[in-house]
């Protein structure tokens, strides 16, 4: 006997598999026919959390970000006594995030997403101006696309000024890839580089992939928090990126001065 309460599935069925996604190689391009000095859209808006002091959340296309704010207030953890004030990163990524499911709790990757926020972070914020207290940042990851980091970085920077914390400088992270030529039939030279900001995850997982470096600038103070850089290049290549890295950050600090003006 049927049990009349299922409703049967068609006989031609498919698993819901989506499009694999392919990574970008030097003869195939950037995702979209995007120009290799060009940041992807950013979607910026404080105050998503009411609960928070100061909160936000930031798009860019794939890569989605929140973050939370809470404090000054006395740290939950015992400390001893200290002059200036402290601030605690968490970052968490959630299962959902990227192409493959992750195992729920946090993963060593969080931990040393959080260690650099917390180090890009620091030297834009006055914590003398709240002694023995605490300034715990959380943030959350929802969507991977590429360039986890420095979206991680603003969002957070974002949320610091949206909870009204003293800083001297917004700390502002881009990030660049350099790929190498790949194509022997094209006779191009196979020393050569092209360096292209913000990149996607597919453009991250290039085969052409040669190197990679992020910057967080302080445009104000005219100085930079953290630099990281990956691979090998001659120097003048680097100092391509590192400026490169520059016009990217200036970029995204005009956007985020934007939101922050607008929702003041």
């Amino acid at each position: 006997m049927a049990d009349k309460r299922r409703i049967c599935a068609p006989i031609d069925t498919v698993p819901p598999v989506g499009n694999p996604r392919q990574p970008c190689t030097a003869a195939s391009g950037r995702l979209g026919g995007r120009d290799a000095m060009a940041v992807r859209p950013i979607f910026l808006e404080t105050d998503v959390n009411p609960q928070a002091t100061g909160s936000s959340l930031l798009e860019m296309n794939g890569t989605k970000v929140i973050c939370s704010v809470y404090g000054p207030r006395q740290s939950h953890r015992r400390q001893p006594f200290r002059d200036t004030g402290v601030i605690d990163v968490e970052v968490l990524t959630s299962p959902f995030a990227g192409t493959h499911r992750l195992a729920p709790g946090k993963n060593a990757q969080d931990g040393e997403l959080a260690a650099l926020v917390e180090q890009a972070l620091l030297p834009s914020l006055r914590l003398d101006t709240f002694p023995k207290l605490s300034v715990d940042i959380y943030i959350v990851i929802l969507e991977n696309g590429g360039s986890v980091l420095p979206a991680a970085i603003n969002c957070a920077t974002a949320a610091l000024a949206s909870a009204g914390i003293p800083m001297n400088d917004l700390a502002i992270a881009c990030n660049t890839v350099s790929i190498a030529a790949s194509a022997p039939a094209s006779g191009a030279d196979q020393s050569q580089q092209s360096l292209w900001i913000d990149p996607c995850l597919e453009e991250e997982a290039s085969p052409d992939l040669a190197g990679s470096m992020l910057v967080t600038y302080m445009p104000t103070l005219n100085e930079t928090s953290l630099m990281i850089s990956t691979g090998s290049a001659p120097p003048t290549q680097v100092t391509e990126a590192f400026h490169t890295c520059l016009a990217g950050c200036l970029s995204l600090h005009k956007t985020i001065v934007e939101c922050l003006t607008r929702d003041a």
